[in-house]
C-alpha cells in the first residue's frame, strides 16, 4: 500500500523503496516517501541503448539497389521524353528481436532522387513504372527530356530510406536516426535525329 508521497498522473507509476539486511533478516525499512516513475524510468532496459541498437540495425539492413531502367533503353532522343523508372521495394517492414529488448518493428519509407547527368535532377515519392506498349502515352510515366546530344549522360537514381519504429508493449512511434541511401548508375547516350530538308 502506498504511503504518503507524490500524487502520480497519466502513465506514471507510484513506487516505494525499502531496504533490509539479508544477513540478519532485519525487517524492511522504507527509504523516504513514495515516488512517481515515468514510463521510461519503469522500463527494464535503457531507452537510449534501445535507440542506438535500432539505429545500428537500420544501417546494416541489406536494402536493395533501386534497379534503374530507361526507355528507349539504348539511347535517349533529344527533345523527346525519356521514360525512367526504378524497382519499388518489395519489403519495407523489418522486425528486431534482440535481448533484453522487446520486439521492435521498423517501418521504412523511400523517396527517389534522380540525377539525369545534364544538370537536371528530380525528387519523387514513387519509383515510376516501366514502359508498356499497351500504354504509349508518355504523360503516364516519369520522364526527362534531354536537350543536347551526348555519347553518355550519367543517369542515376538514389533510393533514400528513412524509418520509424514501434516497441512491443509500449505506446507511440519513434524515429530511427539517420537515413540509408542506395544508388544505381548507368550511362545513357542522347542522339539528335533532327530532320534535314534537301532539294529534289
Amino acid at each position: 500500500t502506498a504511503g504518503a508521497g507524490a500524487a502520480c498522473t497519466g502513465l506514471e507509476q507510484l513506487v516505494l523503496v525499502a531496504v533490509r539486511d539479508v544477513t540478519t533478516g532485519s525487517p524492511w525499512t522504507l527509504q523516504g516517501t513514495s515516488e512517481c516513475l515515468t514510463p521510461a524510468q519503469q522500463l527494464p532496459f535503457d531507452p537510449a541503448r534501445l535507440q542506438a541498437t535500432v539505429d545500428d540495425y537500420f544501417q546494416r539492413i541489406p536494402l536493395p539497389l533501386p534497379g534503374l531502367r530507361a526507355a528507349p533503353a539504348d539511347n535517349a532522343v533529344v527533345n523527346l521524353p525519356e521514360i525512367v523508372s526504378a524497382d519499388a521495394p518489395k519489403r519495407t517492414t523489418f522486425t528486431i528481436n534482440v535481448a533484453p529488448f522487446p520486439t521492435v518493428t521498423i517501418d521504412a519509407s523511400v523517396r527517389w532522387l534522380w540525377d539525369f547527368g545534364d544538370g537536371e535532377s528530380l525528387t519523387t515519392s514513387t519509383s515510376g513504372r516501366a514502359y508498356s506498349a499497351a500504354d504509349p502515352d508518355s504523360t503516364h510515366y516519369l520522364t526527362h527530356t534531354y536537350r543536347k546530344a551526348n555519347p553518355g549522360w550519367r543517369l542515376s537514381v538514389t533510393s533514400v530510406w528513412t524509418a520509424t519504429y514501434t516497441v512491443a508493449g509500449m505506446p507511440g512511434t519513434r524515429t530511427v536516426t539517420g537515413e540509408v541511401q542506395r544508388t544505381s548508375t548507368r550511362s545513357l547516350a542522347a542522339a539528335d535525329y533532327a530532320g534535314t530538308l534537301t532539294g529534289n
